[in-house]
């Protein structure tokens, strides 16, 4: 009797399991590639965020290296503490909404004369868009009301608080005082769209005050 031998090839079984297994590799792949892909979008935009973020400290800083001693001026910093809500987008949170407001000497015009002005960071809100604004005016009046610049269009929370000039670590959240704070920390917090958020960063800045 001639032995029968089995022809060459994949069994139905065979081949149903190597489609499965197929399907299964091919399905890891896609999960990892996808999430990949979202980490690298995430770390994507939090560096664009936090490049935004240096960019206000740099500007605060300039401003804070040109406050003028209250003995030429007659003014100190002025900081004053608030919250604002938007219950569309963050229900229910209180969002700090500092204000200060800093006299300093700077170069205005087109012929770049020094002139005393104080200078007011603020976050201007408006249907559902958070600016942080820098606006200048006379030193003589309470709030600057003239040219205003926009710094950055995402930033939704602004912690300001002043150390006091007698030394020690405590920190308070306004400055009413005729002399100037030790130093003046400032906590932000950005995200990539102010309508729609889907990432945010936190920093935080100290800057020093010159001395009187």
């Amino acid at each position: 009797m001639t032995p029968r031998h089995r022809e060459a090839g994949f069994s139905l079984q065979e081949l149903l399991v190597s489609i499965v297994m197929m399907g299964v590799v091919t399905t890891i792949a896609a999960v990892m590639y996808s999430s990949m892909a979202s980490l690298w979008q995430q770390m994507e935009t939090r560096a664009v965020l936090d490049d935004r973020a240096d960019r206000v400290f740099e500007t605060m800083a300039e401003d804070f290296s040109a406050v003028i001693s209250p003995r030429l001026t007659g003014t100190s910093i002025k900081g004053a503490s608030a919250t604002a809500r938007d219950d569309e987008h963050y229900f229910q949170l209180a969002l700090e909404d500092d204000k200060i407001i800093l006299p300093i000497l700077t170069m205005l015009g087109p012929d770049k004369r020094k002139a005393s002005v104080a200078v007011l960071y603020q976050i201007q809100r408006d249907q559902g868009q958070a600016v942080l604004t820098r606006t200048f005016g006379p030193l003589t009046i309470e709030s600057p009301k003239g040219l205003v610049e926009s710094l950055d269009d995402g930033v939704i929370r602004m912690k300001i608080e002043y150390a006091k000039a007698a030394g020690g670590e405590e920190w308070v959240n306004s400055w009413t005082e005729p002399t100037l704070p030790r130093a003046v920390r400032v906590s932000l917090v950005l995200v990539d769209n102010p309508a729609y958020p889907r990432e945010q960063v936190a920093r935080k800045a100290v800057f020093a005050v010159p001395v009187e």
